[in-house]
C-alpha cells in the first residue's frame, strides 16, 4: 500500500516563468484570488477603454463579452495557480500510501506543482505557433501593401470590436498572449496529470475498504476538466453569437474544431490519470472477493462434514459465520472501483450537459419565435 521510493526522482530543474510569477503573487500582501481578480479586471478595463476610443460602442456602454476576452491570459494563469494549490492538498491526502521521508515528499510536491524553465519556454513558443497554424489563417489576415491587419476580412465587428487597424493589432496582441499562456497550460496539465498517474502506478496494494487516499487526486482532475470546459463554453457562446449576428463574417470551422477538441480532451483528462487507481481498486476488490469465496468454501465443506457426522451442536455458530461472510461479500460487491466520489463525476457531467441543454432550448425558442 505504498509508493516505492525509487519511483520519485529529484527534480533538479529550475522553476518556469509561470512558477516564479505564481510565487510572486503568493508573496503579495493580498490573497492570490484578489491579485488575479485585480489583474484580470485591469486587462479587461484596458481593452474596453481602448475599444471605446476606437468607436466600438457607438450607442454607449460596452460589450460584456469583452470582459471575458480581455481577462483571458489572466484567467489561464489563475487556473494553473489554483490547480497547483489543489494538487498540494490532494498530495497531503495521498500521503498515507506514499512511503517518503520529508525530503522525498518535497521532491514529489515540487514535481507535481513546478514546471521546468526550459520546457515552459518551449511551450510558450509552441502556443504562439499553434495559434498561427490552427486559428491565424482563419481569423487574422495580414496585407503587405499597405501593411494592415484585419480579422477574417473585417469580422472584428463580429466579436464586437472596432474595425480599425489599431483594433486589429490590439486583438492580435490579446490572442498572442492568450495562446502563449495556453501553451504553458497544456504543459502544466500534461506534467501534473502524468505525475498523478505515476504516483498511482507506484502504489503497491490497497485496502478496498479504505480507498480514501486514492480519491485524493480526483478533485484535481475534475477541477481541471470543469474549468477548461467553462472556458471552452465561453468561446463557444462567442462563436454562436458570431454565427447568428454576422453570418459568413468569420470562418468557424477552425475555432469550433479547436473547442470540440478541448472539450473531448477535458473528459479524457478527468479519467486518464485515475485509470491506474481504478485498476488497483478493481484488483483489490477481486482479490478480496476471491478470499471471501475461499473462506466460504472451506466453511461450507466443514459444515457438510459436520452434517454427515451428525455433529450439529454448533450449527448456530456456523450460520453466524457464514452470514458474516455473506455480508462481507455483499459489501465488497457494492464497492466502487473508480477513484472518485459521486459528486466529482456529477460536477463534470453538469458542466458538460447543462450548457448544451441551455443552447438547445435557446436555439429551439429562436426558431419557434422567428
Amino acid at each position: 500500500m505504498q509508493a516505492s521510493a525509487s519511483s520519485v526522482n529529484s527534480p533538479d530543474y529550475p522553476p518556469s516563468w509561470f512558477d516564479r510569477f505564481s510565487g510572486w503573487v503568493e508573496g503579495l500582501p493580498v490573497p492570490a484570488w484578489a491579485a488575479y481578480l485585480l489583474l484580470g479586471a485591469t486587462c479587461a478595463a484596458a481593452l474596453i477603454a481602448f475599444q471605446a476610443g476606437q468607436g466600438a460602442y457607438p450607442s454607449g456602454g460596452f460589450d460584456p463579452w469583452h470582459i471575458f476576452l480581455g481577462a483571458q491570459p489572466v484567467l489561464f494563469l489563475a487556473l494553473m495557480h489554483y490547480l497547483n494549490r489543489a494538487a498540494e492538498r490532494a498530495l497531503a491526502r495521498f500521503r498515507p500510501v506514499l512511503e517518503q521521508d520529508e525530503a522525498g515528499y518535497e521532491r514529489v510536491r515540487y514535481r507535481l506543482t513546478t514546471m521546468p524553465a526550459g520546457s515552459a519556454r518551449v511551450a510558450t513558443l509552441a502556443g504562439v505557433a499553434a495559434f498561427f497554424l490552427f486559428l491565424g489563417p482563419s481569423v487574422f489576415q495580414v496585407r503587405l501593401a499597405p501593411f494592415q491587419l484585419s480579422i477574417a476580412g473585417g469580422s472584428l465587428q463580429a466579436f464586437g470590436l472596432s474595425p480599425t487597424p489599431a483594433s486589429g493589432w490590439a486583438a492580435l496582441v490579446i490572442f498572442l498572449l492568450m495562446w502563449m499562456v495556453i501553451g504553458v497550460l497544456v504543459l502544466h496539465t500534461a506534467q501534473q496529470l502524468s505525475e498523478i498517474r505515476r504516483l498511482y502506478a507506484g502504489v503497491d496494494s490497497i485496502d478496498p475498504f479504505q480507498p480514501e487516499p486514492l480519491y485524493a487526486f480526483s478533485s484535481v482532475t475534475s477541477l481541471t476538466a470543469v474549468l477548461l470546459l467553462l472556458i471552452i463554453y465561453g468561446w463557444m457562446w462567442a462563436l454562436v453569437r458570431v454565427a447568428r449576428e454576422a453570418p459568413g463574417a468569420l470562418p468557424l470551422a477552425g475555432p469550433i474544431g479547436v473547442n470540440i477538441f478541448f472539450a473531448a480532451l477535458s473528459v479524457f483528462l478527468f479519467v486518464w490519470p485515475l485509470w491506474g487507481a481504478h485498476r488497483l481498486l478493481d484488483t483489490a476488490k477481486k482479490q478480496a472477493l476471491g478470499n471471501n469465496a475461499g473462506y466460504f468454501r472451506i466453511l461450507v465443506g466443514r459444515l457438510h462434514d459436520a452434517i454427515e457426522q451428525s455433529e450439529l451442536a454448533g450449527v448456530d455458530d456456523w450460520q453466524r459465520v457464514l452470514g458474516a461472510l455473506e455480508l462481507e461479500r455483499a459489501r465488497l460487491e457494492r464497492l466502487a472501483t473508480w477513484p472518485w466520489r459521486p459528486e466529482a463525476s456529477r460536477g463534470l457531467l453538469a458542466a458538460l450537459v447543462v450548457p448544451l441543454v441551455i443552447w438547445a432550448i435557446q436555439f429551439a425558442l429562436e426558431r419557434l419565435l422567428a
